[in-house]
């Protein structure tokens, strides 16, 4: 049985992106979207983008869903001087290749 990549919401998972790594160091930028969205619940990890791709993104997961759904109302937020954009991050599903 083959399954087909499908993309689906974490709604403990956000993802924001806009955030100004030019002049602020990567920790410095996690301790900032730590104090920012620990404010709605238990932070459970915070990954940053790091290289050309990953330049500007962070993923913020909370222990629960109701947490990431408040953290949801940072949306254009001031982070380092730059608004965020805040989306609910989305997994895909592993498909098996033939």
């Amino acid at each position: 049985m083959i399954e087909s990549p499908e993309s689906k919401e974490d709604h403990c998972t956000l993802y924001v992106r806009g955030l100004n790594n030019d002049r602020v160091k990567k920790a410095q930028m996690l301790r900032n979207l730590h104090m920012l969205f620990s404010r709605h619940g238990k932070v459970a990890q915070i990954r940053a983008g790091v290289g050309v791709k990953g330049k500007g993104q962070a993923w913020i997961k909370f222990s629960s869903e109701e947490s990431a759904a408040e953290a949801m109302g940072r949306q254009g937020q001031l982070v380092c001087g730059h608004p965020i954009t805040i989306a609910y991050a989305m997994k895909v599903k592993s498909s098996v290749k033939i």
